[in-house]
């Protein structure tokens, strides 16, 4: 792209840097969080949304708050929410 600013004797803006940093957690790491005791509601609350949000990293927000409970499915698989993504 055409950047007016850059050359001599006029102002230069630097190129962006994507600056993501993706963590990993371990097995051990995650089951250290899950036995996690919680002594009130606030705490278990937190708790909930952690996972929610650990698990569910990829969903879009607009998904999230479309959810419904009869979307839980129990079966071969095990216990697991199946959704369609809506269209925006």
């Amino acid at each position: 792209t055409y950047n007016p600013f850059k050359g001599l004797h006029k102002i230069s803006i630097p190129d962006s840097i994507q600056q993501i940093k993706k963590y990993t957690l371990t097995k051990d790491q995650l089951k250290a969080l899950a036995d996690v005791e919680t002594s009130s509601y606030e705490q278990e609350l937190a708790k909930d949304i952690f996972f929610f949000l650990f698990i569910f990293d990829e969903i879009r927000f607009s998904d999230i708050i479309l959810l419904e409970k009869n979307w839980i499915v129990n079966d071969d698989f095990g216990k697991r929410i199946e959704f369609n993504q809506s269209k925006t």
